[in-house]
Protein backbone atom coordinates (compact mmCIF):
# COMPACT_ATOMS: atom_id res chain seq x y z
CA UNK A 1 0.00 0.00 0.00
CA UNK A 2 1.55 3.46 -0.86
CA UNK A 3 2.37 5.87 1.49
CA UNK A 4 2.37 9.61 0.82
CA UNK A 5 5.70 10.84 2.46
CA UNK A 6 5.09 14.36 3.11
CA UNK A 7 5.63 16.04 5.99
CA UNK A 8 3.74 19.24 7.18
CA UNK A 9 6.36 21.49 6.88
CA UNK A 10 7.39 20.28 3.20
CA UNK A 11 3.40 20.73 2.48
CA UNK A 12 3.48 24.14 3.60
CA UNK A 13 6.55 24.78 1.13
CA UNK A 14 4.81 23.37 -1.78
CA UNK A 15 1.35 25.68 -0.92
CA UNK A 16 3.78 28.69 -1.52
CA UNK A 17 2.19 28.56 -5.22
CA UNK A 18 4.49 31.66 -6.48
CA UNK A 19 7.22 29.10 -6.93
CA UNK A 20 5.35 27.41 -9.91
CA UNK A 21 5.28 28.34 -14.03
CA UNK A 22 2.37 30.16 -14.55
CA UNK A 23 3.31 30.42 -18.20
CA UNK A 24 6.16 28.98 -19.48
CA UNK A 25 6.64 24.72 -18.72
CA UNK A 26 9.03 23.84 -16.49
CA UNK A 27 12.52 21.96 -16.27
CA UNK A 28 13.26 19.46 -13.18
CA UNK A 29 15.27 16.56 -12.12
CA UNK A 30 13.86 13.38 -10.28
CA UNK A 31 16.38 11.40 -8.66
CA UNK A 32 18.55 10.82 -11.54
CA UNK A 33 15.69 10.82 -14.15
CA UNK A 34 15.38 14.55 -15.41
CA UNK A 35 12.42 15.97 -16.44
CA UNK A 36 12.50 17.73 -19.46
CA UNK A 37 11.39 21.41 -20.13
CA UNK A 38 8.43 19.94 -22.46
CA UNK A 39 7.28 17.63 -19.62
CA UNK A 40 3.53 16.62 -19.94
CA UNK A 41 1.51 15.22 -17.38
CA UNK A 42 -1.61 12.88 -17.94
CA UNK A 43 -4.79 14.20 -16.15
CA UNK A 44 -5.92 11.20 -14.16
CA UNK A 45 -6.01 9.79 -11.01
CA UNK A 46 -4.20 6.19 -10.15
CA UNK A 47 -5.55 4.48 -7.11
CA UNK A 48 -4.50 1.36 -5.91
CA UNK A 49 -6.74 -0.87 -4.00
CA UNK A 50 -6.67 -0.49 -0.18
CA UNK A 51 -5.09 2.34 -0.38
CA UNK A 52 -6.17 5.69 1.91
CA UNK A 53 -4.83 9.25 1.67
CA UNK A 54 -6.41 11.44 4.58
CA UNK A 55 -6.75 15.83 4.41
CA UNK A 56 -6.94 18.27 6.77
CA UNK A 57 -9.20 21.47 5.43
CA UNK A 58 -9.27 24.59 6.84
CA UNK A 59 -12.16 26.51 4.86
CA UNK A 60 -13.86 29.91 6.03
CA UNK A 61 -17.58 30.87 4.83
CA UNK A 62 -20.45 32.99 5.20
CA UNK A 63 -23.85 32.77 4.46
CA UNK A 64 -26.09 35.66 4.03
CA UNK A 65 -29.86 35.31 3.26
CA UNK A 66 -31.86 38.59 2.30
CA UNK A 67 -35.47 39.07 3.95
CA UNK A 68 -36.60 42.01 5.98
CA UNK A 69 -33.57 41.61 8.57
CA UNK A 70 -30.32 40.01 6.62
CA UNK A 71 -29.61 36.88 8.56
CA UNK A 72 -25.96 35.95 8.28
CA UNK A 73 -23.81 33.22 9.39
CA UNK A 74 -20.15 33.50 9.48
CA UNK A 75 -18.07 29.89 10.17
CA UNK A 76 -14.70 28.55 10.22
CA UNK A 77 -14.40 24.83 9.61
CA UNK A 78 -11.29 22.36 9.75
CA UNK A 79 -12.04 18.71 8.82
CA UNK A 80 -10.13 15.65 8.72
CA UNK A 81 -11.42 13.68 5.99
CA UNK A 82 -10.45 9.95 4.48
CA UNK A 83 -10.39 9.06 0.98
CA UNK A 84 -10.04 5.15 0.47
CA UNK A 85 -9.83 2.97 -2.95
CA UNK A 86 -12.11 0.03 -2.06
CA UNK A 87 -11.70 -1.53 -5.27
CA UNK A 88 -10.91 -1.15 -8.63
CA UNK A 89 -14.07 -1.40 -11.03
CA UNK A 90 -13.67 -1.76 -15.21
CA UNK A 91 -15.08 2.18 -15.40
CA UNK A 92 -12.86 3.48 -12.42
CA UNK A 93 -12.34 3.11 -8.66
CA UNK A 94 -14.63 2.20 -5.96
CA UNK A 95 -14.24 4.40 -3.12
CA UNK A 96 -15.18 5.34 0.51
CA UNK A 97 -14.99 8.68 1.87
CA UNK A 98 -15.46 8.96 5.63
CA UNK A 99 -15.40 12.43 7.66
CA UNK A 100 -13.19 11.64 10.56
CA UNK A 101 -13.50 14.67 12.49
CA UNK A 102 -14.95 18.38 12.42
CA UNK A 103 -14.65 21.40 14.65
CA UNK A 104 -16.84 24.32 13.66
CA UNK A 105 -16.13 27.93 15.21
CA UNK A 106 -19.29 30.09 13.73
CA UNK A 107 -21.48 33.36 15.15
CA UNK A 108 -25.07 33.83 13.69
CA UNK A 109 -26.02 37.21 13.29
CA UNK A 110 -25.32 39.31 16.23
CA UNK A 111 -24.99 36.35 18.87
CA UNK A 112 -21.26 35.40 20.17
CA UNK A 113 -18.42 32.91 18.49
CA UNK A 114 -19.28 29.52 19.63
CA UNK A 115 -16.88 26.40 19.02
CA UNK A 116 -18.57 22.95 18.36
CA UNK A 117 -16.42 19.92 18.40
CA UNK A 118 -19.39 17.34 17.56
CA UNK A 119 -21.48 16.86 14.39
CA UNK A 120 -23.86 14.26 13.44
CA UNK A 121 -22.09 13.65 10.17
CA UNK A 122 -18.44 12.73 12.09
CA UNK A 123 -17.99 9.46 11.11
CA UNK A 124 -20.48 9.44 8.25
CA UNK A 125 -18.76 7.36 5.49
CA UNK A 126 -19.68 7.79 1.68
CA UNK A 127 -19.46 4.75 -0.91
CA UNK A 128 -19.20 6.11 -4.69
CA UNK A 129 -17.59 4.92 -7.94
CA UNK A 130 -15.28 7.64 -9.10
CA UNK A 131 -13.63 7.29 -12.56
CA UNK A 132 -9.99 8.10 -13.74
CA UNK A 133 -10.59 11.93 -13.87
CA UNK A 134 -12.48 12.31 -10.89
CA UNK A 135 -16.28 12.39 -12.04
CA UNK A 136 -18.78 10.53 -9.66
CA UNK A 137 -20.60 7.77 -11.60
CA UNK A 138 -22.93 6.38 -8.92
CA UNK A 139 -23.29 5.45 -5.23
CA UNK A 140 -22.34 2.45 -3.91
CA UNK A 141 -24.96 2.64 -0.85
CA UNK A 142 -27.63 4.78 0.73
CA UNK A 143 -27.18 7.33 3.84
CA UNK A 144 -29.01 7.00 6.57
CA UNK A 145 -29.49 10.91 7.18
CA UNK A 146 -29.70 13.36 4.13
CA UNK A 147 -27.00 16.37 3.91
CA UNK A 148 -27.85 19.92 4.32
CA UNK A 149 -26.92 22.51 1.75
CA UNK A 150 -25.61 25.15 1.97
CA UNK A 151 -22.85 25.05 3.97
CA UNK A 152 -22.78 21.00 4.89
CA UNK A 153 -19.98 19.03 6.03
CA UNK A 154 -18.08 17.01 3.39
CA UNK A 155 -16.43 18.93 0.73
CA UNK A 156 -16.85 18.01 -2.96
CA UNK A 157 -13.31 19.98 -4.04
CA UNK A 158 -11.05 17.70 -2.72
CA UNK A 159 -10.39 15.32 -5.77
CA UNK A 160 -11.84 17.32 -8.58
CA UNK A 161 -13.16 16.25 -11.74
CA UNK A 162 -10.04 17.01 -14.17
CA UNK A 163 -11.72 16.81 -17.53
CA UNK A 164 -11.00 14.49 -19.98
CA UNK A 165 -7.76 12.19 -19.47
CA UNK A 166 -5.85 14.05 -22.06
CA UNK A 167 -1.52 14.47 -21.77
CA UNK A 168 -1.00 18.43 -21.00
CA UNK A 169 1.81 20.23 -20.77
CA UNK A 170 2.86 23.30 -18.86
CA UNK A 171 0.44 26.43 -20.14
CA UNK A 172 -1.97 24.38 -22.06
CA UNK A 173 -5.40 25.20 -21.04
CA UNK A 174 -8.98 23.31 -22.37
CA UNK A 175 -12.44 24.00 -21.26
CA UNK A 176 -15.36 21.08 -21.19
CA UNK A 177 -18.30 20.58 -19.99
CA UNK A 178 -19.32 19.46 -16.65
CA UNK A 179 -22.54 17.56 -15.15
CA UNK A 180 -22.03 15.23 -12.15
CA UNK A 181 -23.38 14.43 -8.87
CA UNK A 182 -22.15 15.94 -5.81
CA UNK A 183 -22.14 13.09 -3.61
CA UNK A 184 -19.95 14.71 -0.79
CA UNK A 185 -22.59 17.28 0.38
CA UNK A 186 -25.98 16.14 -0.03
CA UNK A 187 -28.19 12.99 -0.21
CA UNK A 188 -29.84 12.71 -2.80
CA UNK A 189 -27.41 13.88 -4.85
CA UNK A 190 -27.44 16.98 -6.23
CA UNK A 191 -26.71 16.96 -10.39
CA UNK A 192 -24.30 20.28 -10.83
CA UNK A 193 -24.24 21.64 -14.52
CA UNK A 194 -21.59 23.72 -15.74
CA UNK A 195 -18.32 24.49 -17.83
CA UNK A 196 -14.55 24.25 -16.48
CA UNK A 197 -11.57 26.16 -17.80
CA UNK A 198 -8.65 24.12 -17.04
CA UNK A 199 -4.85 24.83 -17.31
CA UNK A 200 -1.97 23.29 -16.57
CA UNK A 201 0.13 25.61 -14.28
CA UNK A 202 3.76 24.33 -14.17
CA UNK A 203 5.35 21.11 -12.17
CA UNK A 204 8.23 21.47 -9.94
CA UNK A 205 10.71 19.18 -8.23
CA UNK A 206 9.31 18.66 -4.63
CA UNK A 207 11.15 16.16 -2.61
CA UNK A 208 12.44 14.24 -5.09
CA UNK A 209 9.05 13.46 -6.77
CA UNK A 210 7.12 15.22 -9.84
CA UNK A 211 4.55 17.98 -8.57
CA UNK A 212 2.24 19.39 -11.23
CA UNK A 213 -0.02 22.67 -10.93
CA UNK A 214 -3.34 22.30 -12.40
CA UNK A 215 -5.82 25.57 -12.40
CA UNK A 216 -9.70 24.82 -12.50
CA UNK A 217 -12.05 27.48 -12.83
CA UNK A 218 -15.22 27.28 -12.95
CA UNK A 219 -19.42 28.14 -13.38
CA UNK A 220 -22.48 26.36 -13.41
CA UNK A 221 -26.07 25.57 -11.43
CA UNK A 222 -27.81 23.45 -9.25
CA UNK A 223 -30.87 22.65 -7.45
CA UNK A 224 -31.73 21.20 -4.31
CA UNK A 225 -34.62 20.20 -2.22
CA UNK A 226 -34.01 19.26 1.38
CA UNK A 227 -36.12 16.61 3.19
CA UNK A 228 -39.03 19.29 5.00
CA UNK A 229 -39.16 19.27 8.74
CA UNK A 230 -42.08 17.52 10.16
CA UNK A 231 -45.25 19.90 9.79
CA UNK A 232 -43.43 22.19 7.70
CA UNK A 233 -43.22 22.90 3.64
CA UNK A 234 -40.68 22.34 1.70
CA UNK A 235 -38.04 24.83 0.65
CA UNK A 236 -35.99 24.68 -2.76
CA UNK A 237 -33.18 25.95 -2.93
CA UNK A 238 -31.53 26.97 -6.80
CA UNK A 239 -27.97 27.82 -6.76
CA UNK A 240 -25.68 30.03 -9.54
CA UNK A 241 -21.82 29.38 -8.89
CA UNK A 242 -18.61 30.18 -10.03
CA UNK A 243 -15.02 29.37 -8.51
CA UNK A 244 -11.45 28.82 -8.79
CA UNK A 245 -8.88 26.20 -7.48
CA UNK A 246 -5.33 25.02 -7.70
CA UNK A 247 -4.90 21.98 -7.37
CA UNK A 248 -0.62 20.37 -6.66
CA UNK A 249 -1.04 16.49 -7.82
CA UNK A 250 1.91 14.21 -7.26
CA UNK A 251 1.29 11.92 -10.84
CA UNK A 252 2.97 9.12 -9.09
CA UNK A 253 1.08 8.82 -6.50
CA UNK A 254 -1.86 9.62 -8.30
CA UNK A 255 -3.94 12.29 -6.53
CA UNK A 256 -3.39 15.89 -5.04
CA UNK A 257 -1.47 16.93 -2.23
CA UNK A 258 -2.22 20.59 -1.19
CA UNK A 259 -4.50 22.73 -3.15
CA UNK A 260 -7.13 26.26 -2.37
CA UNK A 261 -10.07 26.98 -3.68
CA UNK A 262 -12.80 29.70 -3.07
CA UNK A 263 -16.71 29.89 -4.44
CA UNK A 264 -18.94 32.51 -4.32
CA UNK A 265 -22.92 30.59 -4.80
CA UNK A 266 -25.92 33.20 -5.36
CA UNK A 267 -28.85 31.33 -3.74
CA UNK A 268 -32.49 31.55 -4.61
CA UNK A 269 -34.94 29.71 -1.85
CA UNK A 270 -38.15 29.19 -2.85
CA UNK A 271 -40.66 28.34 0.24
CA UNK A 272 -43.85 26.55 -1.03
CA UNK A 273 -44.88 28.95 -4.24
CA UNK A 274 -42.88 30.91 -6.78
CA UNK A 275 -43.61 34.38 -5.01
CA UNK A 276 -42.24 33.52 -1.32
CA UNK A 277 -38.62 33.34 -2.35
CA UNK A 278 -35.57 34.53 -0.41
CA UNK A 279 -32.00 35.52 -1.70
CA UNK A 280 -28.69 34.98 -0.70
CA UNK A 281 -24.91 34.55 -0.87
CA UNK A 282 -22.50 32.16 0.29
CA UNK A 283 -18.71 32.65 0.03
CA UNK A 284 -15.88 29.66 1.00
CA UNK A 285 -12.45 29.73 1.06
CA UNK A 286 -10.60 26.84 1.76
CA UNK A 287 -7.07 25.33 1.78
CA UNK A 288 -6.31 21.54 2.24
CA UNK A 289 -3.30 19.42 2.44
CA UNK A 290 -2.43 15.76 3.44
CA UNK A 291 -2.67 15.49 7.31
CA UNK A 292 0.05 14.08 8.99
CA UNK A 293 -2.39 13.73 12.46
CA UNK A 294 0.32 15.66 14.30
CA UNK A 295 -2.38 18.24 15.87
CA UNK A 296 -5.95 17.99 17.39
CA UNK A 297 -8.49 19.64 15.01
CA UNK A 298 -9.74 21.93 18.06
CA UNK A 299 -6.22 23.54 19.25
CA UNK A 300 -5.64 23.85 14.98
CA UNK A 301 -8.49 25.93 15.00
CA UNK A 302 -7.99 27.73 18.23
CA UNK A 303 -4.29 29.15 17.40
CA UNK A 304 -5.73 30.13 13.98
CA UNK A 305 -8.51 32.00 15.25
CA UNK A 306 -6.36 33.74 17.57
CA UNK A 307 -4.02 34.68 14.16
CA UNK A 308 -7.09 36.47 12.96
Amino acid sequence: MRRARYSLLALLLIAGLPTLSTAQPVGFSIGENPVEADASWIMAYDFEQGESVTYRVASLDSIVIWQTTPQILLRQRVERITYRCDTILPDGFGMTMTLDDVVVRERFDTLPWITRTEHPWSGTSIRFVMDRQGKRLRLRDTLDQPGVLPGAPFQPLILPHLGNGDTLQAGAGTVFDREMWLLENAYPPVLWKGGVLRKMMGGTDTLGRAVGSVQLNETGQLWFMPPAPPGRESISMHSVLNGTGTYLIDFEAGYPVVGDYQMIANLTLTDGDEENQRFGRQVISMIFHIDDLSEDLETFLEREALQK
